[in-house]
C-alpha cells in the first residue's frame, strides 16, 4: 500500500531537516568560538575549515532554496513582498560574512598572526550571531505561517 504525502508536508519536513543540520553546525561553531582562546593554529584552522564546509554544504544552499522557493510562497500567502524582505536581507548579510570568513581564512592560512587569528574569530562570531538571529526569526514567524497555511489546506 502506498501512502500519499502532501507536497507541503514534504517541504515542511525538508525545512525541518535542513534547519536541524544548520543548528548542529551552529552549535559546533559556537563551541569553537568558546574554545578559541585555547586553540593553537592547527586547531583554529581546522575550526575555520569545518565552518566553511558547513557554510558551503548546508547554509548557503539552504538560503538559496528559501529565496527561490519558500519566500515567494510566503510572500504570496501574505500578499506582499515585504513578508520576507528582512529575511532576504539577512541572507545577504550571511553571504557577506561568509565571503569575509573565506578571505580571512585565506589570509590566516597564508600568514598566521594574532591579528589574523582575531579576524577569523570575529568573522565566525558574526556568522554565529547572524545565523542565530535568522533561525529565531524563522522559528517565530515563518514556522507559524507555514503551519497556519498547512492547516487551512
Amino acid at each position: 500500500m502506498t501512502t500519499a504525502i502532501a507536497a507541503d508536508a514534504v517541504e515542511v519536513k525538508l525545512v525541518e531537516q535542513e534547519h536541524r543540520r544548520i543548528r548542529e553546525g551552529l552549535a559546533n561553531l559556537e563551541q569553537a568560538l568558546g574554545d578559541a582562546h585555547l586553540l593553537a593554529r592547527p586547531d583554529a584552522i581546522a575550526a575555520a575549515v569545518r565552518a566553511l564546509a558547513w557554510l558551503r554544504r548546508d547554509v548557503l544552499p539552504h538560503a538559496a532554496w528559501e529565496e527561490a522557493w519558500l519566500y515567494p510562497q510566503l510572500d504570496s500567502i501574505a500578499g506582499t513582498p515585504w513578508a520576507t524582505r528582512a529575511m532576504r536581507f539577512e541572507h545577504e548579510q550571511i553571504r557577506e560574512v561568509a565571503a569575509l570568513l573565506e578571505r580571512d581564512f585565506g589570509a590566516a592560512e597564508a600568514h598566521w598572526s594574532n591579528e589574523q587569528a582575531f579576524r577569523l574569530v570575529i568573522a565566525m562570531a558574526r556568522l554565529a550571531t547572524l545565523l542565530s538571529a535568522h533561525l529565531a526569526q524563522e522559528q517565530w514567524f515563518v514556522g507559524p505561517l507555514l503551519d497556519h497555511t498547512a492547516a487551512e489546506r
